[in-house]
């Protein structure tokens, strides 16, 4: 296993360089398509934008990896905790028709016990020898990270030790994870509502209601200039030498893109984190709803910008 995870590093390491390098060397390749962009920086500037570019690319890949390997995870610890009670009770079925608990265990790997039957025709030739189903078991939860899995490992091994009847237990057992399963659907139901209305905000709210600023203060800033330029020369052409200017530095149309644009990004990855605590119980479960936030807020602001904007021209503002 070490070696299969240093070889993987070594293999995504070498793509994140080659990824970030082609990244590194984007803008002096593709400068003529972009020269009236990237010729008034100065060479510094060029430099420092290619190491950024680079360096972005490269810490993208491994986010993206990273992200992936995660989800795995968390997909098969919830595809356990499903077929968890069938698999136990499964087992105690077999068990309690007569079967030796360990050819009970492994009669009862079906393909749709996936991942615990994949793991478990894994490491059957490495548990040769094992007297016990807990020895057994312990194996594979060195593969699962599942919680279920490991307490119910647990109570097998002391089941074992007090010379309790296994059958009985592991259907026990099965009916106590198929409670807890049915509890926490019911949690994912009755939050449906805040969910609902969390999503709504974040892709459709906030989005209308930045979208309407950014138009507001577009024109409104393009009135203040024009009040100030026509009243300026009002002044100037009565002869008065009382200079009108303004010694606040205004934003540009970029700059304030720029603000909307972090305000809905943190507005996108908050609700996201308060989907994954609602509807998983877990903060760091929110982050995959991101992939989806993200961008479906910057299209909504983008097309209620654009619609706000032509009614404000079509009414000449």
């Amino acid at each position: 296993m070490e070696e299969r995870a240093e070889s993987w590093f070594i293999v995504n390491f070498t793509f994140s360089l080659i990824f970030g390098l082609a990244f590194l060397t984007a803008p002096s390749l593709l400068f003529s398509y972009f020269s009236s962009y990237l010729s008034s920086l100065s060479f510094n500037r060029f430099l420092l934008l290619s190491f950024i570019l680079g360096m972005t690319a490269f810490a993208l890949y491994w986010i993206i990896i990273y992200a992936s390997l995660f989800f795995k995870i968390e997909y098969r610890k919830k595809r356990t905790l499903e077929v968890l009670p069938d698999f136990l009770s499964s087992v105690a079925m077999n068990i309690r028709a007569g079967m030796e608990p360990m050819s009970a265990l492994y009669v009862s790997l079906r393909p749709d016990f996936d991942p615990i039957t994949t793991e478990m025709m894994k490491i059957k030739s490495l548990a040769i020898g094992s007297k016990s189903i807990y020895e057994q078991l312990s194996y594979l939860k060195e593969k699962i990270d599942s919680e279920p899995l490991r307490r119910t490992i647990s109570i097998i091994d002391r089941a074992s030790r007090s010379g309790g009847e296994l059958g009985r237990l592991l259907l026990s057992i099965a009916d106590d994870l198929r409670d807890s399963i049915k509890i926490q659907k019911e949690l994912e139901t009755s939050t449906k509502g805040y969910v609902y209305f969390i999503t709504f905000l974040t892709i459709l709210g906030i989005p209308l209601l930045l979208s309407v600023s950014s138009v507001f203060i577009q024109a409104t800033a393009k009135q203040s200039q024009q009040f100030t330029g026509g009243f300026g020369g009002l002044i100037g052409g009565l002869g008065t030498s009382i200079p009108i200017s303004s010694t606040t530095k205004s934003l540009s149309p970029d700059e304030i893109m720029l603000i909307f644009g972090i305000l809905l990004l943190i507005s996108s990855v908050s609700a996201s984190l308060m989907l994954g605590v609602l509807w998983h119980g877990e903060v760091k479960q929110g982050l995959r709803y991101t992939i989806f936030f993200i961008p479906l807020t910057l299209i909504a602001f983008f097309i209620f910008r654009m619609f706000m904007f032509n009614i404000l021209t079509a009414f000449g503002v």
